[in-house]
């Protein structure tokens, strides 16, 4: 028994467009090259998450939704939306934040059990924050969250209580 098929041009057209998106940067199969823009603007989603997320933590402490981590959710989210086509044309922004809360955690994470072996091999912990040389509010630098405050800074927050 012999079968004929009958392909048309529109047919044809579908599988061509298909298989451009599928191989661009932009679509989903991520083959192909990238534009420096493209590449920095993922990189910046992802970056920005990571240190938007760091900052909400160094603020209020550890967040979560009982024994979740808020960035295992914020993630489950972003990949539920971009996996979804909810997001349309930012699907790639929406995966790529989800992408870096959860780098920002898994690094956290990882420092934490670098920490244990350190001191499960008898060196002593490590006493200081690494030290960015970018300037915050007053004049203090970030990163030094563990350097004790000096007078000024101890005077600003007894006057922003009151």
């Amino acid at each position: 028994m012999a079968h004929h098929y009958q392909i048309t041009r529109q047919d044809l057209a579908r599988a061509e467009r298909h298989y451009k998106h599928h191989r661009s940067p932009g679509g989903h199969g991520g083959g192909g090259k990238m534009s420096v823009g493209h590449f920095l603007g993922e990189t910046a989603a992802v970056q920005g998450a990571s240190l938007g997320m760091g900052v909400l933590t160094g603020r209020f402490g550890p967040l979560s939704l009982g024994p979740v981590p808020a960035e295992l959710l914020v993630f489950l989210v972003a990949g539920g939306v971009a996996l979804s086509g909810v997001a349309k044309g930012a699907t790639n922004v929406v995966a790529n934040v989800g992408q870096g809360v959860l780098a920002g955690y898994t690094n956290d994470f990882g420092k934490g059990l670098g920490q244990m072996w350190r001191t499960s091999a008898g060196l002593s912990a490590w006493t200081s924050a690494p030290q960015v040389t970018t300037s915050g509010p007053g004049g203090r630098r970030l990163g030094a969250a563990r350097a004790p405050l000096t007078p000024a800074e101890l005077a600003a927050m007894a006057h922003a209580v009151r």
